[in-house]
């Protein structure tokens, strides 16, 4: 099949994918009396970050040597970079949809309190993830390692032990419990939604790649910015969706999930296989990322955040691509 129309199908198979699937997850976290903040911002990226896992286990176990790590990193300092730049700015574009087609009035996002926690654990670990690559120790490396996949579960039980601060509405019934109404249906359809986003997303980077190669683009800027832009898809498209209907903890959530999972959970993981050796585009994404999950925190503790903040990032996007292409 062309790289073009495949590209066309595997967006198609994630865009039906991502409406399954936020349909379905809202439901399950309602039934199970999760908080918006712990569904958006732990259980949904689960699911959503599948693509990313399968290829960074492919790059790093399957294919290995140089090209293998170089994609690993990549996708460990570019992932958390997209969500902070282009991830929410989409995000903000589907808030301004809303205000022209649904006639949502109010200009700010009142979002749980909660989501202020993950974005405490992006500024105060991600920047230490360039440590391994200025002090170049494997033990160091090591330690580093326990300590990151440490913080990724105490992340987790810190969110799980957390009650939302705002009012949550009642879930949307699934799509398959419409045809009947059984719990059973609204698991088949999250697994059914979980699988599509998984090959949709793989269809999805293996297009680009094709592309990127026959245009002749420089693997450096596939490994930290065209995979990294693709992978974040399935979640980006999510939270589109969540913030379009006023769901904004969930909106905000599952980026900022993805996010605590490339700041403790994947680096964790990495320091054990991947030699850390880093350039300065890795440098430039920890700084953005940083600076933008600094802003986001600020406003996430007042639980409303002015929906133009949405696209702070952007301008570290435009001139992340700049710094890019200036090495080619």
């Amino acid at each position: 099949m062309d790289a073009t129309l495949l590209l066309a199908a595997s967006l198609v198979a994630v865009f039906f994918s991502s409406l399954m699937f936020v349909n379905a997850i809202e439901y399950a976290g309602s039934r199970l009396s999760w908080s918006h903040g712990f569904t958006g911002a732990i259980v949904a990226p689960l699911f959503t970050s599948i693509p990313e896992l399968a290829l960074f286990v492919i790059a790093v176990f399957i294919h290995g040597g140089t090209s293998g790590h170089l994609i690993g990193l990549g996708m460990i300092f570019g992932e958390p970079f997209m969500t902070s730049s282009l991830s929410y700015f989409l995000v903000f574009c589907a808030v301004v949809a809303a205000f022209a087609l649904t006639g949502r009035k109010t200009h700010s996002l009142e979002v749980d309190r909660t989501l202020s926690i993950p974005f405490v654990f992006v500024l105060l670990l991600f920047p230490f993830a360039l440590l391994p690559g200025i002090i170049h120790s494997v033990y160091l490396q090591y330690l580093m390692g326990f300590v990151f996949l440490f913080f990724y579960l105490f992340y987790v039980r810190t969110m799980a032990g957390r009650r939302s601060s705002v009012e949550e509405e009642g879930a949307e019934v699934p799509y398959l419990m419409r045809l009947k109404d059984h719990w059973g249906l609204a698991a088949l359809q999250l697994l059914i939604s979980a699988i599509l986003l998984f090959y949709g997303a793989n269809l999805m980077v293996q297009s680009i790649t094709l592309i990127s190669g026959i245009h002749r683009v420089s693997p450096l800027v596939v490994a930290i910015l065209v995979i990294p832009v693709a992978t974040a898809i399935p979640e980006t498209l999510s939270a589109m969706i969540w913030a379009y209907r006023g769901r904004n903890s969930l909106a905000i959530g599952s980026i900022i999930g993805e996010k605590v999972l490339y700041a403790t959970f994947y680096p964790g993981l990495a320091m054990f296989f991947i030699p850390w050796e880093l350039d300065a585009q890795v440098y430039l994404s920890v700084l953005a990322t940083t600076v933008v999950s600094l802003c986001f925190f600020l406003f996430s503790r007042r639980g409303r955040m002015p929906f133009y903040a949405l696209a702070i990032g952007l301008p570290f996007f435009l001139a992340y691509i700049v710094s890019v292409i200036a090495i080619l």
